[in-house]
């Protein structure tokens, strides 16, 4: 996603099973890159989503998913 100062960030992107509750799902992503992934990687943002955009092929189509976080998180 777009950032002022470096350009990009990192946002993570889930689709979550039937029943699940994203804030835990949440805590539990912000955790495991906080011990696993130096600060760079680590994501700005976490959201949840309903479907992943994809192309014919089935492959998730990035462009798309991008425009979809920018407006979710109306950064535009």
């Amino acid at each position: 996603i777009p950032h002022e100062l470096y350009g990009e960030d990192i946002a993570a992107i889930v689709k979550l099973k039937p029943n699940y509750n994203f804030e835990s799902i949440k805590a539990s992503l912000a955790d495991y890159s906080q011990k696993h992934l130096s600060p760079h990687q680590r994501p700005a943002f976490f959201m949840t989503i309903d479907e992943f955009p994809a192309g014919i092929g089935g492959k998730i189509q990035k462009h798309r998913l991008k425009e979809i976080v920018i407006n979710k998180l109306q950064l535009r």
